[in-house]
């Protein structure tokens, strides 16, 4: 795995990369969690439960809904432990389109 090399020729010792089944690794140590493959809402509830506070979360792709975040670039998307909560479903379309009339439809088609 390309990025475990990485951070053991960089002699980081702070850095640990676990290719694991996301619902069977702890997260109490984690500090940034970066996830190409979808999480579900029991994942981000695990997540929510095991990691620290602030800890910071990097998903490709959507986040489940209701769960606040932020769009990075692209279709990356990031948030922070504890999890917050958007307000309806035209908030989080909003987020994730990037337009302040978006809706969920919108965000669906």
């Amino acid at each position: 795995m390309r990025a475990k090399r990485e951070v053991e020729h960089s002699g980081l010792n702070n850095v640990s990369i676990i290719w694991n089944d996301i619902n069977r690794v702890s997260y109490r140590n984690a500090t940034i969690l970066y996830s190409v493959i979808t999480i579900g809402f029991e994942g981000i509830k695990k997540i929510q439960r095991e990691a620290k506070t602030g800890a910071l979360v990097v998903l490709y792709g959507l986040p489940p809904f209701p769960v606040r975040s932020r769009r990075l670039f692209a279709e990356f998307y990031a948030m922070r432990t504890p999890f917050e909560r958007v307000a309806d479903e035209d908030e989080f379309a909003r987020i994730h389109l990037g337009r302040k009339k978006a809706t969920i439809k919108g965000l669906l088609s």
